[in-house]
C-alpha cells in the first residue's frame, strides 16, 4: 500500500529555520562574527593530513563496533522473511534505535557507532518472535574516548552550521567539501582488486589514497539499491546488488561495498551514498525500495556518512507522484537512521522538480545542485549568449530562497567533458563558492564514469575514451582543485557572504549573465575577497570592462591592512603591500589584476589586527557549541 504522500512544500513551515537545524536559539545569524573563546574552553586544531591511525580500536566513541548474531531458524529469503533493531540505552539514559541486517546465511548483524562514551546497553528484537537467536537478545558495548587522528570520528559526523549556510563537524568545527565524483565507484568498473595502469596497484585504492593525499574531503558514487543491473555496470566484485531482486539481496555485493566505505572513511573522506539513479523509485515499488533501503541504512549510517537519495531523480520518472516518492523516502530515513544523517538528493535547477523542490522539508539537509556542462552557450537561449547566465540565476535563487539552507554546486563542468575549456571547470567552482556553495564537488571526464581504457565507449557521448588512469591525473582535478581548498580553508571562509554593496565598481558588465568580479566579505570587513573571472572572450562568450580606479569601501581608518593576489592555477600569492592605510572614510583604491587575459585572479584584503586561521576556527566552533546548547 502507499503511504499518503508527504507534502513538499509545507503549508506552514514552523518555524522554517528551526526544521534545518538542531540549534537553540536560533536567529539565522552568528552575532558577533567573531568572538574570543571562554579560556577554558579546549580546542584541537583541524589536520588536513591523511589519517594514519582511523580505527586504532573498535570499543570507542564514533567507532563502529559490530553485534553479531546466529538465527535459529531456517529462511526461505531472511532479508524478505524478518527484520531486527535494537534499542540502546546510554549512560545518561539516551535512547537509539538502530536497525540491523541479514548478513549472509543465518548471520545478522547490528552496527552501532556510540555518540558518546560510557556503556551502552541493548535489547533486539525481531519481527519473528520465535527466533531466540535474533529476538530478546541483550547485551552491553562500552565505548571509551576517541584516540585516532581522523577528523570525523575526532569530532562527530557532519550537520548543518546553526545559520544554515554551511556545515561543519559535530563539535562546531567549519567543514569545507571539495568532493571527487566516481558514480560508480562502488561498483567494478572501478574496481577493487585490480588495475591495468602500473602506476597504481588497485584502481579504487589508487584513487581514494591520491585525492585523500590531494585534500579532498568526500567520494560521491551510488550502490543501485533497486537494480539487479544498472547497464551491466552496478556489479561489483561480490557479483549483482541482487540474488533475486526485492526478496533476496546478494551479500558478497554488499560486503565488497562495506570494505570501499569503510576504506573512504579510513582515509579521512565522508562518503557520499547514492541510492540509485533517476526513474527507480516509483509508487509501485516503494514498499520494496524503503525495505532496501533500510538494509543500507543499517550496513551503513553507523560510519561518518552523507546520504543522496538519487542522482538526478527527476529523469525518466513517469509522473509527478513518482517524484513525490522521493520526499517520502527521505521522511523515513530520518526515521530509521538514529545518528541524523545529512540527507540530499541530486538534480537541476531547471527542472520542473528542481534540486531543492524540497526545501523546507525537515529530513532535507542541504540543496546538491547540478548546474550542467554546457561548454559555451546558455541553454535557454538558443546559443546567444554565454552559459554562465543560468548558474547566476541559480545561484542567486539558493541565496535567496525565504527558507535558508546550505547548498552545493554538485555537478557542473566536469574537467575536459564535452569540449568544456578546462580554464571552465576552475572558474565555475570559484564562482559558486563565491557566490555561497559551501564548496564544491569536482569531476572529470574518465573519472565520474571511471574509463577503463581507450576502447571503453561507455558513456563517452561519442568522444574519444579518457583511462581513469589519465582522468585522475588531470591538472584542475590534481592541482587546482587542491589550491582552491588550500585558498579557502586559510580564511575565515564560513564567514564570507556575498556582498554587492562594498566596492563601487567604476565600470560594470552589461546584463545580469555576463562574467563580473565576484565579492565577498565578512560583516566587519576584516576579510575581503574578490574573484576576478577570465576576461576572454574565446573561453568565456563574453568580457567585461576594466574597472580600473574601483573603490572598496566601509574599511576602518584606524586599522592597517594586507593586499595580496592569488594565483588560482600556479597556487601562487603575490604581495601587494602589508601596510595599507585607509582614508578617512574607509575607502581603498583597488588595484587591476594583470594577466586577466590569460587566467583568472583573487584578490585577498586582511586586516592586520584579524585574528589568526587558528583562532578564527577555534571562535567558530565556540559560537556554534553555545548555539546548540
Amino acid at each position: 500500500m502507499f503511504r499518503k504522500k508527504i507534502s513538499v512544500f509545507l503549508s506552514a513551515v514552523i518555524p522554517s529555520m528551526l526544521l534545518l537545524s538542531s540549534c537553540t536559539g536560533q536567529t539565522g545569524q552568528r552575532e558577533p562574527v567573531y568572538v574570543t573563546p571562554d579560556p577554558d574552553f579546549r580546542y584541537r586544531p583541524v589536520s588536513s593530513a591523511v589519517p594514519q591511525n582511523s580505527f586504532p580500536k573498535a570499543e570507542m566513541v564514533n567507532v563502529t563496533q559490530e553485534i553479531v548474531l546466529t538465527s535459529v531458524l531456517d529462511y526461505g529469503s531472511p532479508y524478505a522473511e524478518a527484520s531486527i533493531e535494537a534499542v540502546f540505552t546510554g549512560p545518561e539514559g539516551q535512547t537509539m534505535t538502530v536497525p540491523g541486517y541479514w548478513f549472509g546465511g543465518h548471520t545478522w548483524k547490528i552496527r552501532f557507532a556510540a555518540p558518546s562514551e560510557g556503556e551502552w546497553r541493548y535489547e533486539v528484537s525481531c519481527t519473528n518472535t520465535e527466533d531466540t537467536g535474533l529476538h530478546g537478545v541483550r547485551g552491553a558495548l562500552t565505548a571509551e574516548p576517541y584516540t585516532g587522528d581522523n577528523e570525523f570520528l575526532l569530532r562527530g559526523r557532519l550537520r548543518v552550521s546553526c545559520d544554515n549556510e554551511d556545515l561543519t563537524y559535530g563539535d562546531g568545527t567549519p567543514f569545507f567539501w571539495l568532493a571527487d565524483t566516481h558514480w560508480f565507484g562502488f561498483s567494478k568498473r572501478l574496481s577493487f582488486d585490480s588495475s591495468n595502469s602500473p602506476d597504481y596497484e588497485t584502481m579504487f585504492h589508487g584513487t581514494i589514497d591520491q585525492r585523500a593525499e590531494e585534500g579532498y574531503t568526500a567520494f560521491q558514487a551510488m550502490i543501485w539499491v533497486s537494480s539487479e543491473d544498472v547497464w551491466h555496470t552496478a556489479e561489483n566484485e561480490g557479483g549483482s546488488p541482487w540474488i533475486k531482486r526485492w526478496e533476496q539481496p546478494s551479500p558478497s555485493y554488499w560486503r565488497n561495498v562495506d570494505k570501499r566505505v569503510e576504506y573512504i572513511v579510513s582515509k579521512g573522506m565522508v562518503p557520499v551514498i547514492g541510492l540509485d539513479w533517476g526513474g527507480a523509485l516509483n509508487t509501485d515499488n516503494y514498499d520494496d525500495y524503503v525495505k532496501i533501503v533500510r538494509y543500507a541504512v543499517a550496513r551503513y549510517a553507523s560510519y561518518p556518512i552523507v546520504w543522496n537519495l538519487c542522482g538526478e531523480y527527476a529523469n525518466d520518472s513517469r509522473n509527478s507522484d513518482d517524484l513525490e516518492c522521493y520526499g517520502q523516502l527521505g521522511q523515513f530515513i530520518s526515521e530509521v537512521d538514529p545518528y541524523g544523517t545529512l540527507e540530499t538528493i541530486h538534480g537541476p535547477r531547471s527542472n520542473y522538480y528542481p534540486c531543492d523542490y524540497f526545501r523546507g522539508q525537515e529530513w532535507f539537509s542541504f540543496v546538491m545542485s547540478e548546474g550542467g556542462h554546457a561548454p559555451t552557450f546558455d541553454y535557454y537561449d538558443n546559443g546567444s549568449g554565454s552559459d554562465y547566465v543560468h548558474f547566476y540565476k541559480e545561484y542567486k535563487d539558493y541565496r535567496e530562497s525565504s527558507i535558508k539552507m546550505p547548498w552545493l554546486e554538485a555537478e557542473a563542468k566536469y574537467e575536459d567533458i564535452w569540449e568544456i575549456p578546462t580554464d571552465q571547470t576552475r572558474e565555475i567552482a570559484y564562482l559558486a563558492i563565491m557566490n555561497g556553495s559551501f564548496g564544491y564537488s569536482y569531476g572529470v571526464e574518465g573519472g565520474w564514469q571511471d574509463t577503463r581504457d581507450e576502447k571503453d565507449e561507455f558513456q563517452t557521448y561519442w568522444r574519444k575514451p579518457t583511462p581513469w588512469y589519465v582522468a585522475l591525473n588531470k591538472i584542475v582535478g590534481t592541482t587546482q582543485m587542491p589550491y582552491m581548498k588550500a585558498f579557502f580553508t586559510s580564511l575565515p571562509f564560513w564567514d564570507l557572504n556575498y556582498d554587492t554593496k562594498s566596492v563601487r565598481w567604476t565600470a560594470e558588465p552589461e546584463g545580469d549573465g555576463v562574467l563580473r568580479p565576484t565579492v565577498n566579505t565578512t560583516s566587519d570587513k576584516r576579510c575581503v575577497v574578490i574573484y576576478y573571472p577570465m576576461n576572454n572572450e574565446t573561453v568565456n562568450a563574453d568580457t567585461y570592462p576594466e574597472a580600473r580606479g574601483s573603490i572598496l569601501t566601509g574599511l576602518s581608518k584606524n586599522e592597517t591592512y594586507t593586499a595580496r593576489w592569488f594565483d588560482p592555477v600556479t597556487g601562487e600569492y603575490t604581495l601587494i603591500s602589508d601596510g595599507i592605510t585607509v582614508k578617512a572614510d574607509g575607502r581603498y583604491a583597488l588595484p587591476w589584476p594583470v594577466g586577466l587575459e590569460e587566467h583568472d585572479r583573487v584578490f585577498i584584503l586582511t586586516a592586520n589586527g584579524a585574528p589568526s586561521i587558528e583562532e578564527e576556527y577555534r571562535s567558530a566552533a565556540y559560537l556554534e557549541q553555545q548555539q546548540m546548547g
